[in-house]
């Protein structure tokens, strides 16, 4: 939803972020990045997306990215009704990010009265990095690396130099 197209990048690597930690849950089955952005960036009824992916209730959200500030809404939808379960809007300083997937991730878990393991606990918490410059090269080189040329191979290529560079873990 950004004014900014070249934020596009940014908003598919949030998601497949949150993707991945819902998937670190034992107690979660969540579709696959691919099933999910097949419907990304187009208004589709819940019955029919769940029909296609075999997923019920559905994540859906926007991200919106202005400068230093991102607005992130979510909500959980029962599928075979359309029932909206649960919703929120997290408005924050984009340094903020991980906290931001962490508290979505717990908040969605929650939603779904999943019990969680403790053991489990931690893995809503794992970073790849804590660096926002890093993860933001790591996600720009993700988005050219998706594109599946030899222009944009060099380009996530460059990204993940970049992102090694600001934090070689």
């Amino acid at each position: 939803m950004s004014s900014d197209q070249e934020q596009e990048w940014f908003a598919d690597g949030l998601t497949e972020e949150l993707l991945n930690s819902l998937a670190r849950m034992p107690e979660l089955l969540v579709a696959s990045r691919t099933s999910s952005f097949a419907f990304k960036g187009r208004q589709a009824d819940p019955r029919k997306v769940s029909r296609t992916i075999g997923a019920d209730p559905l994540l859906e959200g926007s991200i919106q990215r202005a400068g230093d500030r991102i607005r992130i809404s979510a909500r959980l939808v029962q599928a075979r009704d359309g029932t909206q379960l649960w919703a929120d809007r997290y408005d924050s300083q984009i340094e903020d990010v991980f906290d931001i997937q962490d508290e979505i991730t717990t908040r969605i878990v929650t939603a779904l009265e999943v019990e969680i393991a403790p053991r489990d606990r931690s893995r809503i918490g794992q970073r790849e990095t804590a660096s926002v410059g890093a993860y933001d090269a790591l996600l720009r080189g993700l988005d050219h690396f998706g594109r599946r040329s030899a222009e944009n191979n060099r380009l996530a290529k460059q990204h993940y130099e970049q992102a090694i560079a600001l934090d070689p873990g």
